[in-house]
């Protein structure tokens, strides 16, 4: 058990590492959410209004945790790392385990410091908010990591993978702008967002008296996913036809 413990930390600082030298989270986590801070900013004069704050940083949350746990399995599963280290079903474990860690970390790093800087554009957010937000964002994280390792399941190569998911980025931001910033009262956006990761988020990062129904279906259905993710492992290269 102590040997399983020890392989899991340092496979963890491997794995890392070597999200930390990937430059490709650059646009999606910081460049991209920044871009439109600037650009609604720009507009204002004072300040952004502070419902856009726990939506931004939901969006960091969710796209860097996929990113981080999710494309990194089935990026290496192309690369055919996993069949050739990760064989047997107890290494197969340990090493899920040990992305998770890693990706864990490395988004909260980016989630801890997108939040820090772009609290700079708000003046009604104060430390004290801005820490207590922080901390429920990476919540989000923990759901978004277990639910995204999933990927690794869908039989897709990685770049059928990640432009399907990134293609969601965008529709899943503006739904989560029209319904709490533009349309708050609309039953009809309030009912989609219920499987909007990034509207879901927002609203538990914010404190918005989220059903506590949907967040726990939302807990479920992530868990479930990891240990599907777990059970059915693959280490298959797949190619499109």
């Amino acid at each position: 058990m102590i040997a399983f413990i020890q392989n899991i930390y340092y496979l963890s600082l491997l794995l890392l590492r070597e999200e930390m030298r990937e430059p490709g989270w650059l646009f999606w986590s910081v460049t991209f959410p920044f871009i439109i801070m600037v650009a609604l900013f720009l507009q204002t004069t004072d300040s952004l209004n502070a419902k856009l704050f726990p939506i931004m940083l939901s969006f960091v949350s969710v796209v860097t945790a996929i990113r981080s746990t999710g494309a990194y399995l089935v990026g290496r599963r192309e690369a055919n790392f996993l069949q050739a280290f990760v064989s047997f079903p107890v290494a197969q474990k340990r090493y899920v385990l040990a992305q998770i860690i890693a990706g864990f970390v490395f988004t909260g790093i980016i989630v801890a410091a997108f939040g820090t800087l772009s609290s700079l554009f708000f003046n009604d957010v104060t430390i004290a908010e801005n820490l207590h937000q922080i901390m429920r964002a990476l919540g989000v994280v923990f759901c978004v990591i277990c639910a995204g390792s999933v990927l690794n399941l869908i039989p897709l190569k990685f770049q059928t993978i990640m432009g399907l998911v990134t293609s969601t980025y965008a529709p899943m931001l503006l739904l989560t702008f029209a319904e709490l910033i533009r349309f708050p009262n609309n039953m009809a956006l309030a009912l989609i967002n219920t499987i909007n990761p990034i509207a879901v988020g927002a609203s538990f990062i914010g404190n918005n008296n989220t059903s506590w129904l949907v967040l726990t279906i939302w807990l479920i259905v992530c868990l479930g996913l990891l240990s599907a993710t777990i059970t059915w492992f693959n280490l298959e290269t797949r190619w499109d036809k």
